[in-house]
């Protein structure tokens, strides 16, 4: 088995993927459902009680919940607009080569290899596979629906390795 994806990430690809990763996580998803149900009581309370709920702690609190809500995303896009205008290597075509024993990394400016055991966590989203080389550094491959059957090769394999893998195959 070996393959490799060619592909030049944009900036609206990058910022996709980013979002997939924050709003697949449990407690973002139960965040967003509490404050759209903070939303909707808000505005029942404030209809029916005609301003009372101002001075109210549930008023301060949702405050506060509809704040990081709005800012979470906003926050996250300004990271990845500065992340991906400082650094040239996004903007370069980077060739990901995978092996049996090894994944490699080949860019204009940069070439890096990795035996398989020394990723922490394998997973996929709608478009992209992600190689976490620790839970905070991780290499992005956005993936086509051509590269499908290699992807389901590569997680035969990584499975028979017993490494921690995570990939659907819909794209």
């Amino acid at each position: 088995m070996e393959f490799a994806i060619s592909n030049k990430f944009t900036f609206k690809e990058y910022l996709s993927v980013q979002m997939n990763i924050l709003y697949s996580k449990i407690w973002i998803k139960a965040w967003t459902i509490i404050t759209v149900l903070y939303l909707i009581s808000y505005l029942i309370f404030f209809i029916l009680h005609k301003n009372s709920i101002l001075n109210s702690d549930l008023y301060s609190f949702g405050l506060v919940l509809l704040v990081v809500e709005i800012y979470l995303p906003i926050f996250v896009f300004l990271i990845c607009y500065l992340g991906f205008k400082k650094n040239p290597r996004f903007k370069e075509l980077i060739i990901y080569h995978f092996s049996e024993k090894t994944f490699s990394i080949t860019g204009e400016s940069f070439n890096a290899t990795f035996n398989w055991a020394s990723f922490y966590k394998i997973q996929s989203t709608k478009s992209c596979l992600i190689l976490y080389q620790s839970s905070m550094t991780a290499n992005f491959v956005k993936l086509k629906k051509e590269d499908l059957f290699y992807i389901q090769q590569l997680k035969t394999y990584l499975e028979s390795q017993n490494l921690p893998v995570k990939i659907s195959m819909s794209l």
